[in-house]
């Protein structure tokens, strides 16, 4: 039998008659004993002629627990129980025949039809043919001893309501039974159902994202060759369709794995500013591109690290910031993490609020339903699939929160959601509340409000004393009014965008010194021109909007110290270091058209790849040449990813050589997928489509670092 079908009800009652049987036929051992000593003392006389019927009885109630183990039993179980209560039944006729009284053999009746009605579920049909059985019993011992008493035929009247009335549980417990049964069958069905959709659609998704991570990789290598304006245009389009249809996969294959129960939660050793400051990466871009300022902050005492799933809770706040990127046309986004107000340690808050056009009342009532759709995103063109605040809320409430909007049409929506996580060590909490910046003396010059409050509170929380300015004017009058009290600012933050002009000309009016203090705020649309100003005007540093906290406070504190930093480019790809060596890297992938996307993105840098069209072929090659790494695919014919993987570490475990770095590539996103990867021996799990970026990191990471930890991506 399938070890995953459910049990049939007919199976299920005969376990439960088993365990019946096994009770039953204990206790009529036991209390043959109990009625001997009772005829010792009551019937001494008569104890000769009651003994073998007292052994019948204990042998009966042995066969009976015994019985339970025969191969027969689940299938004549109601017959044999109808047997050997009619055997009890008997005996006792005999007995109560001889004693000549009739009131033990009422009693007796009266046990076996409810005792049996109760405790086994065979239905309305057996059980009347036991009380028929019984009667018969009962009647033998009345017309047999005939006794003189004038109460008897209110007896019969009373054995016959309780017979009557016995078969009414029997029929009760049997119809509920099967009517559970029949819901519990269907669940499974439908369980099994979404099971198997739920893997379709992940089949599925591997499928559609093996095409895509082709579209979206030769986009990506198209787009670094020259091109016209009107093809660049053309490409971005592209590559915005591409990443849409990827995000509506996978939103499709997180819901259809919550329908079916498996959503599993990963417990991972995080830093909340990490999680942070990957959002900004990943959300930069978007709210530049309309103008908006983006804002993260972590109010002072608020845990950071932290011990769950920081891809799930990384899913929620990006579905959060996406959405309201989307519907904002102006102004700021801002999201704040600070600890639960219920003050249940690891349990924090979560508040991303805009400046778009907010929700009516009964938009916010159904706005994280399936499907649901505001008259915004309906009135500007942005439906989406309407699954991601749905899918948000499940997961916030898997991960023991709750999620809530509140809006005012026209003056924006702030959505809030709690969720519940561990706390690390308390050293590692202390390591990471240490004050880095105590005494400094900052001044903070940004034209908008939001921004220059978060910064301050970030600053201030890290120890630093912290000036604000939202004009050339009032920056000018602090400078001077600094130099004049001999208390100059150790570090100066500029917002690269200060009206009238910009934060450079501005600069241009402050002293050497306060320039060489200057950190420019600058956003990825100011990328080349801004910087090349900004060195220009003596401005050697700068940091990237939106800020990061940790790097905020490290620049901070670098500048504050005179430490000399050189600036760095966010927005260039990365690439090997300068004297990295050539690495020899093995690539198993079964589609033509991937292996060649993967040369592409190797073919600017010193590695050399070779390529396998399957696991065996490539299992044969990592056999016969030594490689620095593997870059394997999951799903392959003639032997899959996983399995060679298993091979591959083995064969490493005979030679006794060291483990290569191995990868596996997969277009499965979810967390057992990866969790199957690194059992099979992989050391990073990349998620297709696989991004040029993405891949030189991981191979930087995993070539020169031991042992590496996990690279999702």
């Amino acid at each position: 039998m399938d070890a995953n079908r459910p049990p049939t009800i007919a199976a299920e009652n005969a376990a439960l008659a088993s365990r019946s049987f096994l009770i039953a036929g204990a206790i009529v051992f036991l209390f043959q004993f109990l009625f001997l000593a009772a005829d010792h003392a009551a019937m001494a006389q008569d104890q000769r002629f009651f003994a073998p019927f007292y052994f019948i009885n204990a042998a009966d109630g042995i066969f009976a627990a015994a019985a339970t183990r025969l191969r027969w039993f689940p299938r004549h179980w109601k017959l044999l129980a109808l047997i050997q209560v009619g055997i009890l039944a008997g005996t006792g006729a005999v007995m109560n025949s001889y004693s000549e009284t009739v009131t033990p053999q009422f009693y007796l009746t009266i046990t076996f039809s409810f005792g049996c009605a109760i405790f086994l579920p065979w239905g309305v049909i057996w059980q009347s043919a036991l009380n028929l059985l019984c009667l018969i019993a009962y009647a033998t011992v009345y017309f047999n001893t005939a006794p003189a008493n004038r109460f008897l035929p209110y007896q019969w009247i009373a054995l016959l309501a309780v017979l009557i009335l016995s078969e009414f549980p029997a029929a009760f417990i049997d119809q509920y039974r099967r009517r559970v049964f029949r819901q519990l069958e269907e669940l499974a069905r439908a369980l099994k159902a979404s099971r198997d959709k739920s893997e379709f659609l992940a089949s599925m998704s591997h499928e559609m994202r093996t095409p895509l991570s082709t579209i979206i990789g030769m986009t990506e290598v198209l787009e670094g060759t020259e091109l016209t304006p009107e093809q660049s245009q053309y490409l971005s389009i592209c590559r915005a369709s591409s990443n849409a249809l990827i995000g509506l996969i996978n939103d499709i294959v997180d819901i259809s794995r919550i329908e079916a129960g498996e959503l599993h939660l990963d417990r991972i050793e995080f830093d909340l500013h990490e999680l942070l400051e990957q959002l900004a990466d990943a959300v930069a871009l978007r709210a530049h591109r309309k103008d908006l300022e983006l804002i993260f902050n972590v109010t002072k005492g608020t845990p950071v690290k932290l011990i769950g799933d920081s891809l799930r809770l990384k899913q929620v706040c990006l579905n959060l910031l996406v959405n309201a990127i989307k519907f904002t046309t102006k102004g700021e986004i801002v999201m704040r993490v600070e600890p639960d107000p219920a003050c249940e340690a690891g349990l924090l808050r979560f508040r991303v609020a805009d400046t778009g056009p907010g929700l009516a009342p009964d938009e916010q009532k159904r706005i994280f339903a399936r499907f649901a759709q505001t008259t915004a995103s309906i009135a500007d063109g942005h439906q989406g699939s309407g699954l991601g605040l749905d899918i948000s809320k499940r997961l916030v409430e898997a991960m023991g929160g709750r999620i809530w909007v509140e809006s005012v049409p026209g003056m924006g929506s702030t959505f809030y959601f709690t969720c519940r996580m561990e706390l690390q060590s308390a050293a590692a909490e202390r390591a990471a509340a240490i004050s880095p910046l105590a005494g400094a003396r900052v001044l903070v010059i940004d034209d908008n409000a939001a921004s220059r409050a978060s910064i301050a509170e970030t600053l201030a929380d890290a120890g630093a004393s912290v000036s604000l300015a939202d004009s050339a004017e009032q920056a000018c009058r602090e400078l001077r009014l600094a130099q004049q009290n001999g208390s100059r600012y150790q570090a100066i933050l500029l917002d690269a965008q200060m009206p009238p002009d910009d934060g450079i000309n501005l600069a241009r009016r402050f002293g050497q010194s306060d320039r060489a203090r200057t950190l420019l705020m600058l956003t990825r649309d100011d990328f080349p021109r801004t910087p090349r100003r900004a060195r220009e005007a003596g401005l050697d540093r700068h940091l990237l909007k939106p800020l990061k906290p940790a790097e905020l406070l490290g620049a901070v504190a670098s500048v504050a110290a005179r430490g000399q930093t050189a600036p760095a480019s966010p927005l260039t790809t990365p690439q090997p270091p300068n004297g990295w060596p050539a690495l020899s890297i093995l690539l198993a992938e079964d589609s033509e058209d991937n292996r060649l996307l993967v040369a592409a993105y190797l073919r600017a840098t010193p590695h050399h790849l070779d390529a396998a069209e399957n696991g065996r072929v490539a299992l044969g090659m990592f056999k016969a040449k030594h490689y620095d790494i593997v870059l394997v695919d999951v799903n392959m014919p003639v032997l899959d990813g996983l399995a060679a993987v298993a091979s591959m570490r083995a064969w490493e475990r005979e030679q006794g050589l060291s483990p290569t770095p191995i990868l596996a590539l997969t277009g499965r996103a979810s967390a057992e997928d990866r969790r199957r990867s690194l059992e099979a021996g992989c050391n990073g799990h990349l998620t297709k489509p696989l991004r040029r970026d993405v891949l030189i990191e991981a191979i930087t990471h995993f070539t020169q670092t031991a042992p590496p930890p996990e690279v999702v991506a």
